[in-house]
């Protein structure tokens, strides 16, 4: 699977310079930057090149034509490839080639829209969703997002529980046709993002799901102010016109046990409850494997 491509550039003072990048959230480190160019940089003659290297489970397709670098100085045209998944290499070095020959026929103002106009020379076309994952302080939301989209052994979460989250964190996941910004939020500052106009439109834009967690314990004794903040939300995406589809998660079942209530009614009471005040969609869910 191709993960991204971009055309470099070299500054004396600067460095290597990045011209061009797909997809945007595309992350070039410093170190692969340097590396690309450095290997094209290194040998002294003035041929096409198109370079192989190995990068952090990735494979670097590089090309540059070194007959240009007098006039134009250094110009690389870079593919990024999933090590991990099965590639047919070879007609990717070719199409790589022929593509970058392309570019370069055409000025730098002009460049970037060719490249994006071209892009399915390597990609097809993506969707982009956004997600939104709420809730209280303690309730869980880091943890379900690094099981779910790091695959993060939950065992070990069990024993090393992560740092609070602080205002909103965004991260993009991708798979096969679908760009996913997922924005996890901070649990001390939730009634400011729901009331707060400015922070509300920050998390609420654009957003096609929203996840709101709370968990076992807090939903025992709160249950009144949990579907208050429940039915706010709501409130909040009919008032921006969004078709953004709201989802529960109550979180931390395993701990149905402490409270000495038999599991399976105490779940089906759980859900009509919220099926009669709410009518959404609800999961439960926990860290613990026979809960996941």
């Amino acid at each position: 699977m191709v993960l991204g491509l971009a055309l470099l550039s070299w500054d004396e003072s600067l460095g290597p310079i990045t011209d061009f990048k797909y997809p945007k959230h595309l992350k070039l480190t410093s170190d692969l930057l340097n590396e690309v160019c450095m290997s094209h940089a290194l040998k002294e003659n003035k041929e096409e090149e198109l370079f192989e290297l190995g990068f952090n489970n990735q494979i670097i397709l590089s090309y540059c034509d070194k007959s240009r670098v007098e006039k134009f100085g250094f110009e690389i045209l870079v593919l990024i490839i999933n090590k991990r998944e099965e590639i047919k290499l070879f007609e990717l070095k070719a199409k790589l080639k022929s593509f970058a020959q392309s570019v370069m026929k055409h000025t730098k103002a002009l460049r970037n829209d060719y490249i994006l106009a071209e892009i399915g020379t390597f990609f097809r076309k993506t969707t982009e969703k956004k997600m939104l994952i709420l809730g209280r302080a303690g309730t869980g939301k880091s943890t379900i997002k690094e099981i779910i989209f790091e695959g993060r052994d939950p065992k070990d979460l069990i024993f090393n529980p992560l740092e609070p989250t602080r205002g909103l964190s965004p991260s993009v996941y991708s798979w096969l046709d679908l760009n996913l910004g997922f924005f996890d939020s901070s649990g001390q500052e939730l009634n400011n993002l729901l009331d707060d106009k400015h922070e509300r439109s920050l998390a609420f834009e654009n957003t096609s799901i929203v996840i709101y967690v709370f968990d076992y314990p807090s939903w025992n004794y709160q249950q009144q102010e949990i579907i208050e903040e429940i039915n706010k939300i709501l409130k909040i995406l009919k008032d921006m016109s969004s078709n953004a589809k709201l989802i529960l998660f109550i979180h931390k079942i395993d701990l149905l046990k402490n409270y000495g209530k038999i599991v399976d009614q105490e779940i089906l009471n759980i859900k009509q409850l919220v099926k009669d005040n709410l009518d959404l969609p609800i999961y439960l869910t926990s860290v613990y494997p026979e809960y996941i």
